[in-house]
């Protein structure tokens, strides 16, 4: 009997371990940002230049923001030279740049380790404002 309570008692340790272990590795990569958190948001466009959004623009753009999508890791800071991006800057003083990269966008920050990380998200509206930075065509 204590055999088998021995081993009972090793199996539940090890699926208790087990599923502490794949929780811990599940903080998310993406982090939802608050409009109080913010410091200074800019847009900027190869043929736009850079514009400081108006306050309801940063509303929307940190609604997009925490709304994103389809998270994939960008291990290696793979993409293509940004036509388009926007650079936030929190109070905190951490930078997190989104940028223009394909269809989708890349967002770079530091993670909790403070280590610089990158990772490729989708949202049509932050997608829809990095296509109309890049674009030739003037307001």
């Amino acid at each position: 009997m204590r055999k088998k309570l021995l081993i009972f008692s090793l199996v539940l340790i090890a699926v208790i371990m087990t599923v502490f272990l794949i929780n811990f590795n599940r903080i998310p990569i993406h982090k939802p940002i608050s409009l109080e958190e913010v410091e200074t948001i800019v847009f900027f466009g190869t043929y736009r230049g850079i514009k400081e959004p108006t306050q309801e623009e940063k509303v929307r753009f940190v609604e997009w923001f925490n709304s994103a999508y389809d998270i994939r890791l960008n291990k290696y800071f793979a993409g293509t030279t940004p036509e388009s991006g926007i650079s936030i800057v929190l109070k905190s003083g951490k930078n997190i740049s989104v940028i223009k990269s394909g269809f989708n966008f890349d967002i770079r920050r530091n993670n909790v380790k403070n280590e610089r990380i990158s990772y490729w998200a989708k949202q049509k509206d932050i997608e829809k404002l990095l296509a109309d930075l890049a674009s030739e065509k003037r307001e």
